[in-house]
């Protein structure tokens, strides 16, 4: 809507602003958001985050597997000295990997925690959260069943398109 504010001016001296005119809309107009998507609450399709019990049961299972509190184990010192730095507890892979993103987002901005450690150190240990951060990722998919019910929202649209494509009633404009 800045875009397009910009683009298209108004006209009448009434909705102008800026031209010494007084003019009341300037005081209170602000852009407004345009939505071209689907709001992710209503998103079935590309939303893998959607609240689903049988999902949750699954990453229960994951996450109590032996493997994973193996690896869970193998960096708890990594996790134990985190939560001290951070002031938050992280005693799992999840909160390892949502420290990695927001230590790496930070890191990106050349922003570092210089007053714990030098830029050397917080790279390292950035790179040692990447580790959790992937396994968090590769666990969250990790199983049939979270794999058919997170991807078959979308797997089914695709379906439908195909179906109409091969059948000629496709409605939606082609590109070319």
């Amino acid at each position: 809507s800045n875009l397009l504010s910009g683009a298209y001016p108004p006209n009448q001296k009434d909705w102008q602003w800026g031209n010494k005119s007084d003019a009341s809309l300037g005081l209170v107009w602000q852009p407004f958001p345009i939505e071209t998507y689907m709001p992710k609450d209503q998103d079935l399709v590309l939303n893998s985050g959607k609240d689903c019990k049988i999902v949750d049961q699954e990453l229960d299972k994951i996450f109590n597997r032996s493997d994973v509190k193996e690896f869970v184990k193998r960096n708890q010192e990594l996790y134990k000295n985190m939560s001290h730095i951070v002031g938050k507890t992280i005693d799992f892979i999840d909160k390892a990997s949502g420290v990695h993103g927001v230590l790496d987002i930070e890191m990106s901005y050349n922003h570092y925690w210089t007053h714990v450690w030098t830029k050397a150190q917080e790279e390292q240990i950035v790179k040692q959260l990447y580790e959790s951060h992937i396994e968090a990722y590769r666990l969250r998919g990790d199983s049939p069943i979270i794999q058919r019910l997170r991807a078959g929202g979308l797997v089914k649209e695709i379906n439908k398109n195909f179906e109409r494509v091969l059948n000629n009633t496709n409605t939606k404009k082609e590109s070319q």
